[in-house]
């Protein structure tokens, strides 16, 4: 069960990207027409959304697995679901962040020259770095007064 899971996510994490890609050649072969850039940025769009979605899921089935197989016998109940809980949310906030990542790196590439929409993509990139550095922090903090 385990395999088919990986499997999935993989395989489903590698047509989302694929799907930015096909998005992403629509947008640079438009030529001009503004019907192929809409279609191009739809498909990314719905592809970020899709690997957001993959990635919760992901978290979600982790945080199944580890409380049903990774809990050892006679081990504390409530500080198992304790800890399990704290790295899911860790583990869903790095992935909130990576599809901020995308949503500001798709709008770096879809700006079309425009200054305005190219600085606050920027600049919202550079705040989601920061953002990383702090929540990569703060996990690092919790597991060394939890451990």
């Amino acid at each position: 069960m385990q395999l088919i899971a990986s499997h999935i996510f993989v395989y489903g994490y590698a047509i989302g990207v694929l799907a930015v890609m096909v998005g992403g050649a629509y947008m640079i072969l438009a030529a001009g027409r503004d019907d192929w850039i809409t279609k191009g940025r739809n498909t990314i769009t719905w592809s970020c959304v899709g690997l957001a979605v993959i990635g919760f899921a992901e978290s979600f089935v982790g945080f199944i697995r580890q409380e049903t197989l990774g809990r050892l016998a006679g081990a504390d109940f409530v500080l198992s679901v304790n800890n399990t809980l704290i790295s899911t949310i860790f583990d869903l906030l790095n992935v909130s962040l990576f599809g901020v990542c995308l949503y500001l790196g798709m709008m770096l590439v879809i700006s079309n020259g425009k200054d305005e929409q190219f600085s606050k993509a920027k600049n919202g990139l550079f705040y989601a770095a920061l953002g990383a550095i702090a929540i990569n922090l703060a996990q690092q903090i919790v597991n060394a007064f939890t451990a």
